[in-house]
């Protein structure tokens, strides 16, 4: 008994002996990584979580963002183990929570030039509240109704009870291409359409607008275009927009950004045109589209084409945001990342929206593109563009009228 007590001993001796030898020959590696980690956590607390810039030229307006949009007067909190912007544009499409498909009810349009839109609809209830409001969702260039980011923006506008409609363009959502045409930034006759006939069908519904990436690009011209004469919008949202196109196609033409973006963007449209685009192929160069290598190639041989501009150049200078803030009527917010590869930090035009009546521009220090994921891990979860939509919607919807009709 007394040995085996002894053997029991001697174990422990050797075990604690064996820790502290492996401890002592390891402790630099270990204060290595604390000390990485340390500097790593002052960086992101000193550099990387900060409050977002408010531009905004309407004090009224101000007053409804800082007040009853909260998110935006307190510091956004990048994920802290990916706030880098490609982590973030990347993950927030692969860390984001599974969202099952959406059972939409659809609604094909016929446009006045034979085309065809489906507007996917999704209402808490059954029956329909003639003056509940809504909010109609334009996607980016790729998306659709059933895009994880398109279904996490339903799911808020449900969540504020309110009725979410997606506009798929022409080709998405089950739509076919009925003519030789697509959509492009500048074109602002499809949303003018849909828009008119969401007004018509429900006129005693207040509406508001949210578009993302192009989607953005798109109701932010057709709002400039079209100033007081546009459909009645109690407000407008965008988000990660592109301000200046010929500098978004130079920061996309970069080495590492052509890789993730351009070049995978690119491949989607040529697989769209050469899955529904048989009508192009009488009226354009199909071959010369399909051996597109990035958007810039593939706007020169197509959408130039279809809509008439002289070249690449007039179609990304004419249909840039910047510069037409002051015909938007519209109180309209502006969601964009200073670190966003399609949007360069020096195009967003800050100085032009605290001029602007009816615009404003908030500016994250990070977010990448559509991206804005917080918390410690990129796992998903609620984002900080999903909690400023979400409040903005409530706040138009709610308080908007009050505040700015103040005096």
């Amino acid at each position: 008994m007394y040995a085996q007590k002894l053997d029991v001993h001697q174990f422990e001796m050797y075990t604690f002996d064996l820790i502290m030898i492996l401890a002592y020959q390891h402790w630099r590696t270990a204060a290595l990584y604390l000390g990485i980690g340390a500097l790593y956590t002052v960086y992101y607390l000193r550099y990387v979580v900060k409050n977002p810039v408010l531009a905004c030229g309407n004090s009224k307006f101000q007053r409804l963002l800082q007040r009853c949009v909260p998110s935006l007067t307190k510091p956004y909190w990048p994920t802290f183990l990916g706030f880098g912007t490609h982590l973030q544009t990347v993950g927030h499409v692969a860390f984001q929570p599974f969202v099952g498909k959406h059972n939409y009810r659809s609604e094909k349009l016929s446009t006045p030039d034979g085309g065809e839109i489906v507007l996917h609809w999704l209402e808490k209830q059954l029956a329909d509240d003639a003056a509940e409001p809504i909010v109609i969702l334009i996607p980016g260039l790729t998306g659709d109704s059933q895009s994880i980011y398109v279904k996490h923006m339903v799911d808020d506008v449900l969540s504020v009870g309110c009725r979410a409609v997606v506009f798929n363009q022409r080709g998405f959502g089950g739509a076919e291409i009925k003519t030789p045409r697509t959509f492009c930034a500048g074109s602002t006759d499809d949303i003018h359409f849909v828009l008119s006939h969401i007004h018509q069908t429900y006129p005693d519904a207040p509406l508001l607008a949210n578009g993302a990436s192009i989607g953005g690009i798109m109701l932010l011209n057709y709002l400039a275009e079209y100033g007081s004469r546009c459909v009645p919008l109690a407000g407008a949202m965008t988000v990660s927009v592109a301000w200046d196109l010929v500098e978004s196609a130079k920061s996309l033409e970069k080495p590492v950004n052509s890789i993730l973006y351009n070049y995978t963007l690119t491949l989607n449209l040529i697989r769209l045109v050469k899955l529904k685009g048989l009508l192009f192929k009488d009226h354009y160069d199909l071959p010369s589209v399909f051996k597109s290598r990035s958007l810039r190639e593939f706007d020169t041989h197509l959408t130039v084409k279809v809509f008439g501009y002289r070249d690449v150049h007039h179609y990304y200078s004419s249909s840039s945001p910047k510069g037409k803030l002051s015909k938007i009527t519209v109180p309209t917010l502006c969601l964009n990342a200073a670190d966003d590869a399609f949007s360069p930090i020096h195009t967003i035009p800050l100085n032009e929206a605290k001029r602007s009546p009816n615009v404003a521009i908030a500016m994250t220090s990070r977010g990448g593109h559509c991206g804005f994921m917080k918390g410690i891990f990129p796992s998903g979860g609620k984002t900080y563009m999903s909690e400023i939509f979400s409040e903005f919607v409530s706040a138009i919807f709610n308080e908007g009228k009050d505040y700015l009709s103040r005096d």
